[in-house]
C-alpha cells in the first residue's frame, strides 16, 4: 500500500517526515475520503480557490484544506478558476469519523 504526505501543498512520497495529525495517508484513506456521501456545495466566483479559508469556515481548522482538495480532485490548491466553479465541502462529522477510524486502524498495526 502506497503512503502519501501532503507537504507545501503537494503530495510527496516521503513517509519519514510527520507534520500534522494525519500527514501520512494510505490509499485506502484517500479512497474512503473521496466516497463521502454528505457534503455542502458552494459556488466559487473568485479568481482562486482558497481551500484553507473554506476549511476554516466549515471546520474551524485551516489545516484541513487538503481534505477538501482530495474530495474535489484538486491537485493544485492555488488553481486559478475560470468563471464559476462548484466545490463540495464534506460534512465535518463524516471527516471526523474517517479520521478516527484511520487512527484506530494505525494503532492496530
Amino acid at each position: 500500500m502506497k503512503n502519501f504526505i501532503f507537504k507545501d501543498s503537494k503530495i510527496v512520497n516521503n513517509v519519514e517526515t510527520k507534520e500534522n495529525i494525519i500527514d501520512i495517508l494510505d490509499s485506502d484513506f484517500i479512497d474512503k475520503l473521496k466516497k463521502i456521501k454528505g457534503y455542502n456545495e458552494i459556488m466559487i466566483q473568485n479568481d482562486y480557490i482558497n481551500l484553507d479559508q473554506y476549511a476554516y469556515e466549515y471546520y474551524h481548522d485551516y489545516n484541513k484544506w487538503w481534505m477538501i482538495g482530495i474530495f474535489n480532485n484538486i491537485i493544485d490548491p492555488f488553481e486559478k478558476v475560470e468563471g464559476q466553479k462548484i466545490i463540495r465541502i464534506p460534512y465535518f462529522i463524516e471527516l471526523e469519523y474517517l479520521i478516527a477510524e484511520n487512527i484506530a486502524n494505525r494503532e492496530l498495526k
